[in-house]
Parts: C-alpha cells; sequence; structure tokens
C-alpha cells in the first residue's frame, strides 16, 4: 500500500512538472501570445489589429478583410479588387495608410479597376485625390489633342492616361474601348499670385503621380479600450474580441480586472502544492495506522489467554445489521445495539482512529477483559481488522443511567429515590474501588 502511494506521489509530481513546463515554455502559445505586433521591414513598422498575416490561428488576431502579406524584402502588401497596393506609410492613431500599386506602371496594362468595401476602406475626401483614367484598346488614330495623353512604353497597344476632370476625356472615350480607374493624389502648381493651378497628368508624367500613391482611411472596431487594459485585439469572425495576458478566453471590449488566482501558471503551482502536501499526509497517516496495527497486534498475540472474543469486522457489520441502531456516542466512537449468534444482545462501541500508538484500545482490551465485578459492564467480545476496532459489551437493556437522573419525561423521574440513588451511588463506589484497589490489571 505504501509502495503504491509512494508511485502515485511521483506520478503526480511529473505530471505537475510537465504541465509547468507546458505553461513555462509555451508549447502551446496563448490567443495573447499569438496575437503580438508582428515586424515587417526594417522601417520598424510592425502589423497589428485590425490587420493580420495568414497562418494557424492569425485570424484570431485581425479583423475579416484585412488580410496582409508581409515578404522577406520587407514589403507589407495588401491585396484590393484582385490589384496588389504596397503600404508604405501606415498611422494606427487616425486609421490611415498611403499606398502604392504594386503593378508595372511603365505599362499598366494588368491594371483593374478598385472596388472598395465601405464598411473596410475609404479614399480620404479632399481637394488632392482624384481618378486617374487609363484608356485602353485606342485607336491608332489619335485626335492631335490626344497624343500628349498616350502611353509610349506600351507598344503596340495604345493607352492613353489623364485625370477624370480632363476636358479631352469624353474625346478620349470616343476613341478608345475599354477604361480602367485608379486613386492618386495630385498637387496644385502656383499660376501666380493667389492664383492655383492643379497639376496636368498624361503620358509623360503619370508614372510619377502613380508612384506618390493616394491617402486611404479603414474602417474597424476601435481597440483603444482592450490595449488600455492591458490586452490585444482580436475578433470572432464577427465582433471585437480582447485576448488578456492571463487565461486564453476571449472578453469583450477589454479585459476584465485581474485578481487573484486567475492566472492559470499560479492555479497550476497551487493545484500541484495541495496534491503533493495532500499525499505527503496521506503517506504520514498510513504509517503511522501501520505502526498502530503492529502495536496492537503484537500485543494481541502476547495476550492471546485473554477471555473476550475476537471477532472480524464483516461480523461485527453481520451482528449490529450494518449499525442499524445507534445507543448513543461517546468521545472514542459510536455504540451500536447488536446480537450475538447464540441470541444474546450486545452494545458494539465502533472506536473513532486511533490516536498515537493504540494505547487507548489496547489498554480497555486489556483492562476490562479481565474484570469480573457486579457493578461493572462486562466486555464480551472485540475487533482488530486493519485500522478497524470495535469493543463488544454485554448489553443493558435500561439504557444509560444519565437517562433516568436527567430524563425529561415525569415518569423517569419519579422511578428514583432517595433510597435508590444511595444504592446507585454505593454500586459505582464499589465498581471504582475494585478497579483501583481489587483488580489486578
Amino acid at each position: 500500500m505504501q509502495q503504491h502511494v509512494a508511485s502515485t506521489l511521483k506520478l503526480c509530481i511529473l505530471v505537475i512538472f510537465f504541465l509547468f513546463l507546458k505553461q513555462s515554455f509555451c508549447l502551446d502559445p496563448t490567443s495573447y501570445e499569438v496575437c503580438a505586433p508582428k515586424p515587417c521591414g526594417h522601417d520598424g513598422r510592425s502589423i497589428n489589429f485590425p490587420f493580420f498575416t495568414p497562418g494557424p490561428r492569425a485570424s484570431l488576431c485581425g479583423y475579416p478583410g484585412f488580410e496582409v502579406h508581409c515578404y522577406d524584402n520587407g514589403s507589407l502588401v495588401l491585396p484590393i479588387s484582385g490589384n496588389d497596393y504596397l503600404v508604405k506609410d501606415i498611422h494606427y492613431s487616425n486609421s490611415s495608410m498611403r499606398l502604392v500599386t504594386a503593378q508595372n506602371v511603365t505599362c499598366p496594362s494588368g491594371l483593374t479597376n478598385i472596388t472598395l468595401d465601405p464598411y473596410r476602406f475609404r479614399l480620404f475626401n479632399d481637394s488632392v485625390t482624384r481618378e486617374l483614367v487609363f484608356l485602353m484598346n485606342c485607336s491608332k488614330e489619335l485626335p492631335e489633342n490626344l497624343s500628349r495623353y498616350r502611353i509610349g512604353s506600351c507598344n503596340p497597344n495604345i493607352l492613353l492616361v489623364m485625370l477624370s476632370d480632363d476636358r479631352n476625356l469624353e474625346m478620349g472615350k470616343e476613341v478608345c474601348g475599354h477604361l480602367v480607374v485608379a486613386p492618386v493624389q495630385v498637387h496644385y502648381d502656383y499660376a501666380g499670385i493667389g492664383r492655383q493651378q492643379m497639376e496636368v497628368v498624361d503620358g509623360g508624367n503619370y508614372a510619377q503621380v502613380m508612384m506618390k500613391g493616394f491617402m486611404m482611411q479603414w474602417v474597424a472596431p476601435y481597440c483603444t479600450e482592450c490595449k488600455q487594459s492591458g490586452g490585444r485585439c482580436g475578433s470572432n469572425g464577427y465582433n471585437l474580441q480582447c485576448f488578456c495576458p492571463w487565461g486564453d478566453q476571449m472578453h469583450a471590449i477589454s479585459c476584465p480586472t485581474r485578481e487573484y488566482g486567475t492566472d492559470p501558471g499560479m492555479l497550476l503551482v497551487l493545484v500541484g502544492i495541495g496534491l503533493i502536501s495532500l499525499v505527503i499526509t496521506l503517506i504520514r497517516k498510513l504509517k503511522r495506522r501501520r505502526k498502530t496495527n503492529v502495536n496492537v497486534e503484537n500485543f494481541l498475540k502476547n495476550h492471546e489467554f485473554l477471555d473476550p472474543k475476537r471477532y472480524t469486522y464483516s461480523q461485527i457489520k453481520k451482528m449490529t445489521n450494518s449499525f442499524e441502531i445507534n445507543l448513543g456516542q461517546g468521545g472514542f466512537g459510536c455504540v451500536y445495539k447488536g446480537k450475538l449468534s447464540n441470541g444474546n444482545l450486545v452494545a458494539v462501541k465502533v472506536l473513532n482512529e486511533l490516536k498515537g500508538n493504540g494505547e487507548d484500545f489496547v489498554n480497555e482490551v486489556a483492562s476490562v477483559g479481565k474484570t469480573c465485578h457486579v457493578n461493572i459492564v462486562s466486555l464480551v467480545g472485540f475487533c482488530s481488522e486493519g485500522h478497524q476496532r470495535a469493543l463488544i459489551y454485554e448489553f443493558m437493556p435500561n439504557g444509560s443511567l444519565e437517562r433516568f437522573i436527567y430524563g425529561q419525561t415525569s415518569s423517569n423521574n419519579n422511578q428514583l429515590g432517595w433510597e435508590k440513588l444511595f444504592q446507585i451511588a454505593i454500586g459505582i463506589a464499589r465498581g471504582l474501588e475494585y478497579l483501583h484497589s481489587g483488580c489486578s490489571t
């Protein structure tokens, strides 16, 4: 039994140690750890909510529609409407960024129209944001007014480029079969004192205009409260979630106030200490019980001549009908009514767990077992099996003396007069005198 408990203790320690390593060395990182800012490039730029990169559990760290790609050369790319855009500047404070097309601007024949989800992205509504129109599939015979808008590097294809508010746009539509619109930012040229003239975009300078990029804002749930509470933002695919440094549960908006014991690592340590203490206490208890059993068994072996009969625990249960009738309870255990195989009634005192090394049980069996006096209840048997202990006395049908002296019913009080009480006191005194002086044990 002791070896089995020791093996169990070792197993518990190994399990706790493994779980502690698992918690400490991040064998299974939490969502908070997975959603740490991801660096991209050498300029200190990082990927934070609502953006996320592809990977296991990475979508938890962003918001739907904000997937980006970070390449080895440090390029951060945002795909929109089938076009790839390089993220040149990003400002999380006002949810804005500057994008530049990743297409070949020298001949943008593969460019397609950009369509923005109004619930995700919005172009800046300012005076410098314009639409750049690419006219494709144009006829070879171009009017003289359109020659400056031709992109010369796209031979043999003929492409024209101009701003959407250029006065020659309608003429270009007449000679071209397809158009693509791309957002750009243009600047004003000073034409004189107090006068500004918008920059003209044509086939000669469109590439420089496109490489300047354009500003765009994104629309996503605010992460301010979550960050202020010490968490990191993510989503469950629909709503904002806040991941906290302790635990791996999702919280809405922000992290709750941390309370003692909510850290899984701390809980694990406390549970481990509790389990180890419990097993150590159990081992000590078993050692004491084993020592008690040895002491009791040694005594009984050396005093096999004792008159009281020894019973097994199963015999005790049988004679008390599984401890059906409780006669009372004392300082050392409960007393139950029993019946021997010969029909004699007995009072069975089932002892509590022995204190020390079992002296109480040994003393009572040794002393009461050899007493013989009219005023002392006789011990007719005992039980010592494992940690189970019981003493079997002759049954007193009138019950306890206390019930007659301090009983609540008037009928009991009327049974005892002063003469009877005097006789009882004399009998008790004779029994005590026998135990102190007349009994050899």
